[in-house]
């Protein structure tokens, strides 16, 4: 703006812009749908639902709340769940996570085979809040609910069962160590020729690691390579037939791959074993090698030879091998054989 006596307002002056809005419809959308269908791992996020959303960096905000029922039977009727016996309060929060929220509260084991109704209510950023569905659930005394007859869910409302099959999980526990090649000193019935896979450490001179996670290559002298054992646990109470699958990367490229089945309880897997590779920059000596060994459970829960259950989170292990026994200086080292060493120099 200019006055009469030519002067003009800064844009420093102005004030910040004003925002308005009257939505009146409040209506939520929960996503995925997973209404009359069995989830082995629920989650769930909700918005508003509309076509329009005011382009606002500030508050107000859009604000939620939720609650759970459970029933023997998908018809209901539904009853508070002890855990969450009332609504949650009202916040900005717009996911219900699987580990957060179902793994933390237990809901996963208390409730498995039994039919949840998840009910979310929203607020627009103009005051409007969202009325209870009642054209579709009734609320009854103690806050017990039945879903009236011909409704099958709606955008703020779905019903689902949690699975009774847990997922399965995988742990990996790893072995490092030097396994002797041909006859090792001290083997009194050897066969020069032979190659000796051990499934653990033997006496006759192979040095043990453990779970280290930098592993030098063996001496040079030694007719020995670093050998690696993979004790897979299979977890969780699942039924029908499991198998792990497993992979090798080598500087994050697959170098081996396989399926060990089926599985019960502990698979042990030794590598290299028979497969040809070695561990480590073999002949040269030059670099270190970063590995991942990388396994998961799948479960083929009715026999039918397709396997419906598989572990969503891999255990991975992380492990180096280095071309000598001073593993120190493969650890964040200042200059590496193909990189160019960084000089400074100041002046002053």
């Amino acid at each position: 703006a200019q006055d009469r006596a030519g002067n003009v307002t800064q844009d420093s002056m102005l004030l910040d812009p004003l925002h308005l809005w009257w939505l009146l419809d409040v209506r939520t959308r929960i996503t995925p749908n997973r209404e009359g269908q069995t989830v082995e791992f629920p989650q769930f996020t909700w918005d508003l639902g509309r076509t329009f959303a005011p382009p606002a960096t500030g508050q107000p905000k859009p604000i939620f709340t939720y609650r759970l029922w459970s029933a023997d039977n998908y018809d209901g009727p539904y009853t508070p769940l002890a855990t969450l016996p009332n609504w949650a309060p009202w916040s900005s929060q717009n996911v219900l996570g699987y580990d957060s929220f179902f793994v933390a509260l237990n809901i996963i084991n208390d409730f498995a085979g039994k039919w949840l109704l998840l009910v979310v209510a929203g607020g627009d950023e103009a005051g409007n809040m969202e009325p209870w569905p009642i054209n579709d659930l009734a609320l009854g005394a103690g806050d017990q609910v039945m879903v009236n007859a011909g409704a099958t869910s709606g955008t703020n409302w779905q019903r689902f069962m949690v699975s009774s099959t847990q997922a399965p999980d995988t742990v990996v526990a790893p072995m490092f160590w030097h396994n002797n090649l041909g006859a090792p000193v001290g083997d009194t019935t050897p066969n020069p020729d032979e190659f000796i896979e051990d499934i653990a450490p033997t006496n006759f001179g192979e040095l043990r690691f453990g779970a280290a996670k930098i592993i030098p290559l063996p001496p040079l002298a030694l007719n020995q390579r670093v050998e690696a054992q993979f004790q897979i646990d299979l977890l969780g109470n699942f039924t029908g037939t499991a198998q792990v699958h497993w992979e090798l990367l080598r500087d994050g490229s697959r170098i081996l791959e396989g399926i060990t089945g089926p599985a019960v309880g502990t698979v042990s897997l030794t590598l290299p074993g028979q497969a040809n590779f070695l561990f480590g920059d073999e002949p040269a000596r030059r670099v270190a090698v970063n590995y991942v060994f990388r396994a998961w459970t799948e479960v083929d829960t009715d026999n039918d030879s397709i396997f419906e259950a598989r572990d969503p989170t891999p255990a991975n292990v992380y492990f180096t091998v280095v071309p000598d026994t001073d593993a120190g200086k493969y650890i964040n080292p200042k200059n590496t054989l193909d990189a160019q060493p960084v000089k400074t120099k100041e002046e002053l």
